[in-house]
């Protein structure tokens, strides 16, 4: 696969090439919990889809350390291989890499002990909580695999190689679709089945990462002669606000679910999760876009090329609300189609989704933007900014909107606290972009 350079390629055909590509592996890595939710609600029933919805915040803290160290280390070893520091970069990927392995089977050690306590703290009852627990532990024995495939991801992307990310997330996505089937609808294993195809197909994205790092020649082998601990340290600190907003994200989704159980019940929470995965993919799509930034930016950062920067987040932003609002119309305009693909019927569910989605669509296109603003000021080494933007649009303005709203307008006011965050925390996002925009970079 041809290399691309960050630093010399046209800005247009870059981000082209890079964003293409990230999106595809970005909506294969969602198609995961995606298909997942589509078998489990087309084959088990909507308490097996909610119990999988209430798991998203103890993985949520999972996925949430990987790409705080995952997008600090890529975006500060991005930093140094712009300065020509090719060394002390494949220092921080090692030492790196290495902590998110022995963490990830840490929280495997300590969570399968303690499943049946964690099933009741996230809200399992006796319809959810068996599914939950099951579900929980089979998945959780594979967070190495997971893990590392993302932390690897980033790192291949940065190595010059998109195409090769893309072709490594295709695959696991295409293993995780037949395992399903398999294992849910052929050999009946419910939310078993569920979690070990998910789990295995991660390996095979993890086979195509080692190969390139162990076998190709590459800016990013495993040494630790260079740097300490504190450039690990940085860059976490650095990935904050990638942590903080996989937090934020599985905290809300706890308040979420308490709000629905407590509402609506099984079916309102089992709806929340349709709504969820269909935000999902729309974010997915956003990340691919960001994520694709973020070297680029990084790099040119580094370079101190602030017009090509300038450059990247204008094409940024238009893809990212061209595609929002591509994602918007088709929710507006087939909403029992996208609902139907998880659920079976007019249910009570599926009615539910269904309102849900005629207040909740604003999202898709405000997330997006905001989801650009974070990933530059990572990408600038502005952690502190990047997180106040992650946690006032994933955590602060949505708990409170949703403990104010439903208590003056009913149900409404629970579909409307997302959208109506993304809108307040766009407004502040500006705010703290225009003392840091390129051209003011290019002055310093």
């Amino acid at each position: 696969m041809k290399k691309l350079n960050p630093l010399e390629s046209s800005e247009n055909s870059l981000f082209l090439k890079y964003s293409s590509l990230s999106v595809i592996g970005m909506i294969a890595i969602s198609s995961a919990g995606i298909v997942d939710a589509m078998f489990l609600g087309k084959f088990v029933g909507e308490s097996a889809l909610a119990a999988v919805n209430f798991t998203m915040p103890v993985f949520g803290l999972i996925v949430g350390i990987t790409l705080m160290f995952s997008v600090g280390s890529s975006v500060s070893a991005g930093s140094l291989l712009g300065e020509g520091r090719v060394e002390k970069a494949a220092g921080i990927f090692s030492r790196s890499g290495l902590f998110l392995l022995i963490l990830s089977i840490m929280f495997t050690l300590l969570i399968i002990p303690t499943a049946d306590l964690l099933s009741r703290f996230l809200g399992g009852d006796a319809q959810s909580g068996p599914p939950l627990r099951t579900y929980l532990i089979y998945l959780i024995m594979f967070a190495p695999a997971f893990v590392m495939a993302i932390f690897f991801m980033y790192f291949v992307r940065l190595d010059g190689y998109p195409g090769l990310a893309t072709m490594a997330m295709i695959s696991s996505s295409i293993a995780n679709i037949v395992l399903d089937w398999v294992f849910i609808v052929r050999l009946g294993w419910g939310v078993k089945g569920a979690a070990v195809a998910t789990g295995l197909s991660y390996f095979i994205a993890d086979i195509f990462y080692l190969w390139h790092f162990l076998f190709r020649t590459t800016r990013f082998k495993f040494s630790l002669k260079k740097g300490s601990i504190k450039d690990v340290r940085f860059a976490a600190f650095n990935g904050f606000s990638e942590f903080a907003n996989e937090i934020s994200a599985g905290l809300i989704t706890f308040m979420f679910n308490w709000t629905l159980m407590k509402r609506m019940g099984t079916s309102g929470v089992a709806a929340y999760t349709i709504v969820n995965y269909l935000l999902w993919l729309g974010l997915m799509i956003c990340y691919g876009i960001s994520d694709s930034l973020q070297p680029l930016i990084s790099t040119n950062h580094g370079a101190g090329k602030y017009v090509r920067i300038s450059n990247f987040l204008r094409l940024g932003f238009l893809a990212t609300v061209i595609f929002g609002s591509i994602l918007s119309l088709l929710l507006l305009m087939f909403p029992e189609r996208m609902v139907g693909l998880f659920v079976s019927g007019n249910t009570v569910t599926s009615e539910i989704s269904i309102n849900f989605i005629k207040y909740f669509w604003p999202a898709f296109i405000l997330s997006g933007i905001n989801i650009i603003f974070s990933v530059y000021f990572t990408a600038i080494l502005r952690a502190g900014r990047s997180a106040i933007i992650s946690v006032l649009h994933g955590l602060v303005f949505p708990a409170i909107l949703l403990i104010i709203l439903p208590n003056i307008i009913g149900d409404p006011g629970i579909f409307l606290a997302v959208p109506i965050s993304e809108l307040i925390t766009l407004f502040f996002a500006i705010g703290l972009f225009i003392s840091v925009r390129p051209k003011k970079l290019s002055e310093a």
